[in-house]
């Protein structure tokens, strides 16, 4: 609606185009505004779609309340099963780290073949 007003030429931008544009658009608007009412239906139509209307919001609500209390409790007890997934990995990634310190730990030990105990207190060296 408003689109059309600034589409307009630049010589029509005038005061009296503006009123006129608006006056247009007002009768409009009365004449769609009719009530069930004036149509012999009386207030009882209007309360009946309202209730129906009411009802199905009602028992919609409901039903997507009852998905996301679902949603929620499957959520909750996956990540309950993922804590105790990542838990058993901690323990088998420090399991493996402590072997591999062991292992580097081990690799990086001198040998020293001048020791007295494996030459029997022979210090001839070859």
């Amino acid at each position: 609606m408003y689109s059309k007003i600034f589409i307009t030429p630049l010589h029509q931008k005038t005061w009296y185009h503006f009123k006129d544009f608006w006056r247009d658009k007002c009768h409009l608007k009365e004449g769609t505004a009719i009530r069930t009412g004036q149509f012999g239906y009386g207030m009882s139509a209007d309360d009946t779609i309202s209730n129906i209307q009411m009802e199905q919001s009602v028992a919609q609500f409901a039903a997507d309340h009852n998905a996301t209390q679902s949603t929620i409790a499957n959520l909750t007890s996956t990540n309950s099963q993922l804590q105790q997934q990542l838990q058993q990995m901690q323990i088998q990634m420090a399991s493996q780290e402590a072997h591999i310190m062991y292992q580097v730990q081990y690799q990086q030990q001198p040998v020293n073949h001048n020791n007295n105990i494996n030459n029997n207190g022979n210090n001839n060296n070859y």
